[in-house]
């Protein structure tokens, strides 16, 4: 079945109901948007995701027919079979869109693909090093979802410039696939049973959880064992951040005093340090106010948020 056949909200819905190509890096640590916990929550209905598409995102599905020329021109394989939905035959929560499928021919009849087609747009000019983990593992993915022994990565960075990178299902690309699907179905268990992942240091983590949870200013929790040892690692946490900063600060003071007016710290011809002047443009608040209040009084605005503190016993 393809997108096109679909609605957006039932393809949504069909997305939501399974562990797809763009979830799997969250999973595994590799995204920079989601985390375990956020993607958890938008699976049990509890976080809204987003779907208005982005302007580059919009851009980028329109690019798909250019770069499908482009994969033809460069391998003389055609590609079918654009934006199909796939579910592992077994393990069905998992799940991907595919952009496109390779063929030999423009007959697609009686014929099975060669691999699946990915596009991809990127602003920078390039991979120096190579393809992406959290990109490699979205084609390692829909290659286990629709057992591909091949996928084509078809990217346009700046400049206009298109590479195709071929990324084979071999030993390691199956390896990686048995990890994913063993964190994804550990996940979907999760997911299934209302149990979230534990939190952990992602910007999205934070995010999630601030969208999730309302206050509400009557509520108390009694501590028990587990919030207790919470609170005393985050102690010591925070003493241990303090006390590293302030080795931190002592050392740069240390080597600035000891470059004094020299602005490089060189050994053997490198340079392994330098101290050199910066310019800097910033907005003086503070005068700013003061000159022209209606000015910044016209530009503020209230914003509200949850701040965690710890707190110390009176007495103490």
């Amino acid at each position: 079945m393809t997108v096109a056949t679909m609605t957006e909200a039932d393809w949504h819905e069909w997305r939501a109901e399974g562990i797809g190509g763009s979830d799997i890096a969250a999973l595994v640590g590799l995204s920079n948007y989601a985390s375990p916990l956020s993607l958890y929550y938008e699976k049990t209905g509890q976080l809204k995701p987003d779907h208005e598409p982005s302007e580059r995102q919009r851009i980028g599905r329109r690019m798909e027919g250019l770069l499908a020329e482009e994969f033809h021109d460069r391998t003389g394989l055609y590609c079918m079979a654009t934006q199909t939905i796939w579910a592992h035959p077994v393990h069905t929560f998992a799940r991907c869109t595919v952009d496109g499928l390779a063929y030999e021919g423009d007959d697609i009849e009686d014929r099975s693909p060669l691999g699946v087609i990915e596009f991809k747009t990127d602003g920078r000019f390039g991979w120096p090093e190579g393809v992406p983990a959290n990109i490699r593992a979205q084609c390692v993915w829909e290659m286990g979802v629709t057992d591909s022994p091949q996928s084509w990565l078809v990217v346009m960075f700046a400049g206009f410039r298109v590479q195709v990178f071929e990324i084979p299902f071999d030993d390691d690309a199956r390896a990686d696939w048995v990890f994913m699907l063993d964190a994804a179905t550990r996940f979907w268990d999760q997911v299934q049973t209302r149990t979230p992942p534990l939190a952990d240091d992602h910007e999205a983590t934070t995010r999630a959880l601030l969208q999730v949870h309302d206050p509400d200013p009557t509520a108390e929790l009694d501590a028990d064992d587990t919030t207790r040892d919470l609170v005393d690692k985050l102690r010591w946490a925070k003493a241990a951040t303090k006390a590293a900063k302030a080795a931190e600060d002592t050392l740069s003071n240390q080597l600035r005093a000891a470059l004094g007016d020299a602005v490089d710290l060189v050994d053997s011809g490198r340079v392994i340090a330098s101290w050199r002047p910066q310019i800097a443009a910033r907005v003086d608040i503070a005068e700013l106010r003061f000159a022209h209040p209606e000015l910044v009084g016209a530009y503020t605005r209230e914003t509200e948020t949850r701040v965690l503190r710890l707190h110390t016993a009176k007495g103490n």
